[in-house]
């Protein structure tokens, strides 16, 4: 494959599917380990924060009480407990996803003029 056309392949799997991955393409394999790990970090701890926040308000309901009116209760308490923490996870992911895409279209404009230049 071209090598012009891994960038933008890269550009499109950074994009879409996980930011970091495009990076294996163009062949950085310890950015494309470290962001791509970042960036699972990121989401994980964020899923698993507030699954535990609901976990811990449901135990925390008397039995009785279970019910739909009990869930919505114990996800809109976890919610308001993690929203702020979950939000920051989300910006860092956005961050990472935006760093991604910025660096590797000036990795291509940097290939592109040397390739046209030289």
């Amino acid at each position: 494959m071209d090598k012009d056309k891994r960038y933008v392949l890269a550009m499109l799997i950074n994009a879409f599917a996980l930011p970091g991955a495009g990076y294996f393409l163009i062949g950085e394999r310890i950015r494309a380990i470290a962001i791509s790990a970042l960036s699972i970090l990121f989401l994980t701890a964020a899923s698993v924060q507030y699954g535990l926040a609901v976990v811990k308000r449901l135990s925390m309901m008397i039995p009785v009480d279970m019910g739909a009116n009990a869930t919505s209760v114990a996800l809109y308490e976890a919610w308001q407990i993690n929203k702020n923490a979950i939000f920051l996870y989300i910006a860092a992911i956005f961050l990472l996803w935006l760093y991604c895409l910025v660096d590797v279209i000036m990795k291509r404009k940097k290939f592109r003029s040397i390739t046209i230049g030289g």
